[in-house]
């Protein structure tokens, strides 16, 4: 059997009861009043069982933890970073090596040293039995710990009657000591010592040098070399100089050793040089004429001067023939072509001078060396 929560109405079937949720208006209240009640009903479950708790706590408040005089025992000492490397894998000595140290371990590094054996702990006695109990000889003492501690007041002051002995090495030799040293023997013995000197071969850093030769053999003071070396005076310095640096660098050699033949001739006078302006004197080239015949430099420059008619485009305009173009360029100029010969014999190093609006036009004609 089953019925509607918020009505009541029984049903056969849960396909009924379904059917008649969906339609009726009281159901989806009564689902609701229904679940605020079990909500609260938890909410009040729960704040029965704190206050349960904090009445038993007020009740039963906890016992204090009992401190006792126990001794706290000392954290095991860090290994020696320099025992370790960046994987953090101990480094071990290979077994060539570990065959065979020295008794004294004060020239060897510190990842190659057998790690020292942990110092015994104190025991505890009472001050009664100190008395009774006799004095017994002092441990045998590592090598390399051989240091002069402020309690051993004795041993420091040298009233010690007890001999110190240190460990025996491989070989049964140990050392004795009426008082602790305060420094090892062996620590200022270079690592080389510990090795056959044959295998690390090292060049004689004292020579015999003969009898009376010494201040002739020593080694004098070379001197300053000049600010132009390794060049043979600053001359050559200066046109090196000016070659390499700035726009200068185009030129070859071969011109570099042109222009220091140039400065070698009779007539040049470096002291001409000293108020030089390159476009002062260019412009003053380009505005000379002379009036002998010949001259690269005369008015009669040799350049025909005529109109030249040249064929050129335009839209919407044809012609028939390259004669019936009406316009042409005037005042256009040109050099005869039966020159060039004689030129050429008169010059083979012939060139264009890139000067001028006027002189640019003049081919150098100098007679052959």
């Amino acid at each position: 059997m089953f019925w509607c929560l918020g009505c009541q109405a029984e049903f056969d079937t849960s396909r009924g009861l379904s059917s008649h949720t969906r339609t009726c208006k009281y159901a989806g209240s009564a689902l609701v009043d229904t679940l605020r009640k079990r909500k609260a009903a938890e909410t009040q479950e729960r704040h029965r069982k704190k206050q349960k708790k904090l009445e038993n706590a007020i009740i039963d408040p906890p016992e204090p933890e009992a401190f006792h005089d126990a001794p706290i025992p000392e954290p095991p000492p860090l290994p020696d970073p320099k025992t370790i490397s960046r994987a953090g894998r101990v480094r071990k000595l290979p077994g060539h090596l570990r065959n065979m140290q020295p008794s004294s371990l004060a020239c060897l590094p510190t990842h190659l040293r057998p790690p020292a054996p942990p110092a015994p702990a104190p025991r505890q006695t009472s001050p009664d039995a100190v008395g009774s109990r006799p004095a017994s000889p002092p441990p045998a003492l590592p090598l390399e710990d051989l240091v002069v501690r402020p309690q051993d007041e004795d041993a420091m002051s040298g009233k010690s009657d007890t001999d110190i002995r240190t460990r025996p090495n491989e070989y049964g030799l140990y050392r004795v000591y009426t008082v602790r040293p305060q420094r090892d023997p062996e620590g200022d013995v270079s690592i080389e010592a510990a090795f056959d000197p044959m295998a690390f071969p090292k060049p004689d850093s004292s020579p015999n040098i003969p009898q009376g030769l010494e201040r002739l053999l020593q080694p004098h003071p070379r001197p300053e070399p000049p600010p132009f070396a390794p060049f043979a005076n600053i001359s050559v310095f200066t046109i090196l100089y000016w070659q390499t640096c700035g726009d200068s660098n185009l030129k070859s050699y071969s011109q570099i050793d042109l222009l220091a033949r140039l400065m070698q001739e009779p007539g040049f006078d470096p002291k001409d040089l000293a108020n030089l302006d390159s476009a002062r004197e260019e412009r003053r080239l380009d505005n000379y004429f002379e009036h002998v015949e010949g001259s690269p430099l005369s008015v009669d420059d040799r350049w025909i001067k005529g109109v030249a008619k040249i064929r050129l485009p335009k839209e919407g305009v044809q012609y028939r023939s390259e004669e019936d173009v009406p316009d042409g360029l005037p005042a256009a100029e040109r050099e005869d072509v039966a020159l060039y010969p004689a030129q050429a014999v008169l010059d083979t190093r012939g060139c264009c001078r890139p000067l001028g609006d006027r002189q640019s036009r003049i081919i150098c004609a100098q007679p052959l060396a």
